[in-house]
């Protein structure tokens, strides 16, 4: 595999991947071997895979799975603070090696690479000198069923409208029909394009592209004012700033275990959600104009004060399915195209999903299980006319998978995450994105990518 070239010679791709680890030890570990996997998949020579893990002073004992990193040739820094999330990834990248035209990944500790994953990222930054950052699909789960939503870019009217949708339900619908649309356009493709936004769960970017952001922004990578969340947001608009694409390769999978680092319910509430506050903070402070900050602030304390008082309204008329430790057979009339989401908010304002044919659907064990205990929020809609069949609530009472995937669960070959659905509902074809901004970089599916690099 090649990424670029030194006349006619070849020059073998180096990627340095920097991980930063808080309580996640476990997950850090199945990271890194699905890595060295994939890596050793495409033909590469081990010696040009560097992987740095940071430990952001995590509470837990973590000395077992740190010292099973370091036994497997990983590079462990411990800190004795926490720096978040940006400031973690700043420390690994000051001590990583390589040449401006070598690979930098940045990875969340639970996030793992499904087969076939890998060359079409490093493939994407060798074609295309213009791309900035590259990131792949996300899911929860191996089979796509809950694949996790594009982001969107948190503009004043992005964040404005999130607070209007918990609201006004009337809203939330107008709103969710647009951004259903644009998942069920990410969801089904299996090519690249451009996106204004790319989580910082799995990111790749060329090494001059961060010289470049130094000396252009002041930040090489992420800007360390931003304790957790929102350095993704501002990493983006520096790139974009700079002339640079964000490129979204639907043909490259990757399952993000989703908050595992951060947690959910109390321990999100005592440990990231400070954080949080001050990440949105300082990202309002910066990029929205006074009033715009005047306003989000006022609907989003109107929007507060509304869940405190009896919870937001919901989106639709919801059919309460209960306290549930197995998940629910859901079913609608006529079996048709559709798409099936679930969220933790009762306005959509972010869901996760996949799309399927049938008239009915059931999650299977292999989905169920990473959800945590919560309400959730689901619907399915028709595909092509957002027509509602169906929507439900139900708690989850059952604890969330923590043990790792294994090689066992996700190597073997699989139909395409685009046209998978469980049972009963038959698979939907998937349906090629024809607005994909790259076009000579169309790839079909396959876990086994070839070799070799294009040069630029």
């Amino acid at each position: 595999m090649s990424g670029t070239t030194d006349g006619n010679r070849p020059m073998p791709v180096r990627l340095s991947a920097l991980i930063v680890n808080y309580e996640s030890g476990a997950l850090a570990r199945a990271c890194v071997d699905s890595l060295r996997g994939e890596w050793q998949r495409e033909g590469l020579a081990p010696e040009r895979l560097e992987i740095i893990l940071v430990d952001n002073a995590s509470p837990t004992d973590q000395a077992e799975h740190l010292a099973a990193l370091e036994a497997d040739g990983v590079r462990v820094l411990q800190e004795s603070a926490n720096h978040g999330y940006g400031g973690g990834m700043n420390r690994a990248l000051a001590v990583s090696t390589g040449g401006p035209l070598d690979v930098v990944a940045v990875l969340n500790p639970d996030t793992v690479f499904l087969p076939g994953s890998l060359a079409p990222l490093l493939r994407t930054l060798a074609l295309h000198p213009d791309c900035g950052a590259v990131g792949p699909r996300t899911s929860v789960d191996p089979a796509g069923l809950l694949e996790l939503p594009p982001l969107p870019r948190p503009t004043a009217a992005e964040e404005a409208g999130a607070a209007l949708a918990h609201l006004f339900p009337a809203w939330a619908r107008r709103r969710s029909r647009r951004r259903t649309e644009t998942a069920r356009r990410r969801w089904t493709s299996q090519h690249p394009e451009d996106v204004e936004m790319l989580s910082g769960c799995c990111l790749f970017l060329r090494r001059d592209t961060l010289l470049q952001l130094e000396r252009e922004t002041g930040h090489e990578l992420f800007d360390p004012s931003y304790p957790l969340y929102y350095e993704d947001a501002d990493l983006c608009a520096r790139l974009r700033s700079l002339g640079l694409r964000l490129v979204l390769q639907g043909n490259a999978r990757i399952v993000h275990h989703w908050s595992r680092s951060a947690g959910h319910a109390q321990r999100f509430a005592e440990v990231a959600g400070p954080r949080l506050a001050r990440s949105r903070a300082r990202w309002q402070a910066r990029h929205f104009k006074a009033h715009a900050r005047r306003l989000t602030a006022y609907l989003e304390k109107l929007a507060a004060r509304r869940a405190a008082s009896g919870g937001s309204p919901a989106a639709h008329a919801l059919t309460e399915l209960g306290s549930l430790t197995a998940a629910p057979r859901l079913s609608w009339r006529g079996a048709r195209p559709h798409v099936f989401e679930i969220s933790l908010s009762p306005a959509f304002t972010l869901a996760a999903g996949s799309v399927g044919l049938g008239s009915s659907m059931t999650l299977p064990p292999q989905a169920w299980e990473w959800l945590f205990p919560a309400r959730y929020f689901v619907r399915v809609t028709e595909r092509g006319t957002s027509r509602l069949l169906g929507a439900w609530s139900f708690i989850k009472l059952d604890e969330a998978r923590e043990r790792p995937l294994s090689p066992a669960e996700y190597d073997a070959p699989k139909t395409s995450p685009a046209s998978a659905h469980p049972t009963p509902s038959e698979p939907l074809a998937a349906t090629p994105d024809t607005r994909s901004a790259l076009p000579a970089d169309h790839e079909p599916p396959s876990p086994a990518l070839p070799g070799r690099l294009a040069p630029v």
